[in-house]
């Protein structure tokens, strides 16, 4: 049985409301702790959360007090990247964007990255199109290769024939 089926608006109105207060403060980003990461990756199945949260997620991976929970959320962010609205897709084309530098979290960002296609059907062609987009701009991430060789190895046929639509 579900909880606060008749409630859910007003839950997430709540929640919102805690985490634009946490994250509007006047403080430095240092000041954001692992309590906070882990009430958001609690509550990232509300898009609003994810938006905000993929866009600070780089920042947050690489401090290393917040490095763990961190790594939480952005599990969390993929895993519940479910819906498909303008929102998510607003979120991977944050994610498409993050910028990681050692080889452990690069390999977790990938497994992300799999859950997030794995999530829902759409996600493939969104993140595939951006990534594609990232690489032929002047901003490229160094971690668009792997992230395409993650997209084929997950869905092959799928993720060749969406590329071929999007060179076309």
């Amino acid at each position: 049985m579900t909880r606060y089926v008749n409630m859910q608006d007003v839950v997430e109105q709540i929640v919102m409301e805690a985490v634009r207060e946490q994250l509007n403060r006047r403080q430095p980003a240092e000041s954001i702790t692992r309590n906070f990461l882990r009430l958001l990756s609690t509550a990232s199945g509300l898009a609003e959360v994810r938006l905000t949260s993929a866009s600070r997620l780089e920042m947050w991976l690489q401090n290393p007090k917040l490095m763990r929970p961190a790594q939480e959320l952005l599990m969390s962010v993929c895993v519940n990247c479910n819906t498909h609205t303008q929102k998510d897709v607003e979120v991977i084309s944050h994610l498409v964007k993050i910028r990681l530098k050692t080889k452990a979290l690069i390999n977790l960002y990938l497994s992300c990255i799999r859950e997030l296609i794995s999530s829902h059907p759409d996600n493939l062609a969104t993140l595939l199109k951006h990534t594609i987009y990232n690489e032929l701009s002047n901003a490229r991430n160094p971690n668009n290769m792997a992230m395409l060789s993650a997209m084929f190895q997950s869905a092959p046929d799928t993720a060749a024939s969406l590329l071929a639509d999007i060179f076309l």
